[in-house]
């Protein structure tokens, strides 16, 4: 299975190469009349590997894994000021117990219309779409993201203006904002069950915002996503910011997640209105500026390393299920205090060769758990490369 769906995935990464190269050609046949597309083809990749020892407070043996948390190459395709085009083909957790046999994705593959500066936009493909920041130098994603990054294909259209603003709004088909909350591993789907939604209509909607009022200290940004649900629509909002006293220095980076209408669960009475908070206090001792904030891409994530090449963080999460433990008995996730950092030991135009460590403690609820419910701690050490 796992040689299948890698097999797929590629073929469609070869069949975009073969496309643009075709596309590169017939423009080459008259150059004289017609403006050169594709005048930049360019890979990029992003690797890391990782080690994790965990142990829970109940008297349980240890356990500690190695395995490749992330592989991605991307390919990014410049056919006009206008329009540009990427591909990213992951693979993650590879030779961690948990994660299963079919670890490689078309993480994304998008179209981007629109010029580079003050100008309206679109964006249609495959993606994490304009939903919360995430913003976080640690190794493990904030509970926000864990719950709810909307990963879906959609249609963006926006306008990107002075002051870092960026107002877009989007639509898909389906249901991926409930459908990662319950793949987070936050609540237990085996408890907690949702009733069957027929979606037959492109009718999820999420409308953004972002500004930065003060270049390099104070980012500000807000959502809300509207999607199907089995006897009322689902609908969070997402709301938060980034703000540094001093770059290089203090940076603080605050998101709350919440639900604000929820279709009611098989066996319970009412809805649960679930959310997530998460909030982390920086030192970056070094700074570059850059064009994208969080780690919802490919693009982001590389940026972060670039841009915090040395940091210490500690960072709170916390995950309300709005009573739904105490209701249904479910285990959901309470909250975690993390604590680790970054250091960049090689740095050469676009490569980069970095180390990151965390050590977090979580809490879980549990109606048949004594009163606090479970902990267990959990260190990482990660290496990675960009390139």
């Amino acid at each position: 299975m796992r040689a299948t769906r890698a097999w797929r995935v590629l073929s469609i990464a070869a069949v975009w190469a073969l496309g643009s190269v075709s596309t590169a050609l017939e423009a080459q046949t008259d150059t004289a009349t017609t403006p050169r597309p594709w005048t930049e083809l360019q890979l990029q990749g992003h690797v890391e590997a990782e080690a994790r020892w965990r142990r829970d407070e109940e008297p349980a043996p240890s356990s500690s894994d190695i395995y490749l948390r992330r592989f991605e190459v991307a390919g990014t395709g410049v056919a006009a000021p206008w329009l540009t085009s990427q591909f990213v083909l992951q693979v993650e957790d590879l030779g961690l117990p948990e994660a299963g046999g079919d670890n490689v994705t078309l993480d994304e593959a998008h179209l981007d219309f629109g010029p580079a500066g003050d100008s309206p936009y679109a964006v249609v493909g495959v993606r994490s779409q304009p939903f919360g920041q995430f913003e976080s130098p640690l190794v493990t994603d904030p509970l926000t993201q864990r719950a709810y990054e909307l990963k879906a294909v959609g249609l963006t259209t926006g306008y990107a203006g002075p002051l870092g603003l960026d107002v877009s709004a989007t639509i898909y088909k389906g249901t991926a904002h409930l459908d990662g909350l319950f793949a987070s591993g936050l609540i237990d789907p085996a408890v907690v069950r949702r009733a069957a939604t027929a979606v037959t209509q492109v009718s999820s909607v999420v409308v953004a915002i972002q500004a930065t009022p003060v270049q390099d200290r104070v980012t500000g940004f807000g959502a809300i996503v509207s999607e199907p649900g089995s006897d009322r629509r689902n609908v969070s909002a997402d709301v938060g910011a980034t703000l540094a006293l001093a770059r290089p220095g203090l940076v603080m980076d605050l998101e709350l997640v919440r639900g604000l209408r929820r279709a009611t669960y098989l066996g319970a009475a009412r809805p649960f209105r679930d959310g997530a908070l998460s909030a982390t206090l920086a030192w970056v001792f070094v700074y570059h500026r850059r064009a994208t904030h969080g780690r919802r891409s490919f693009t982001a994530r590389r940026a972060s390393v670039h841009a915090h090449p040395a940091v210490v963080a500690v960072r709170y999460d916390a995950f309300d299920d709005g009573g739904l433990s105490g209701v249904l008995g479910a285990q959901t996730m309470r909250d975690q205090w993390s604590v680790g950092g970054r250091y960049t030991w090689y740095v050469a135009g676009q490569i980069a060769l970095y180390s990151m460590v965390e050590l977090n403690r979580s809490r879980f609820r549990a109606a048949v758990q004594p009163p606090g419910g479970t902990s267990e701690w959990t260190a990482y050490v990660r290496a990675g490369f960009v390139f």
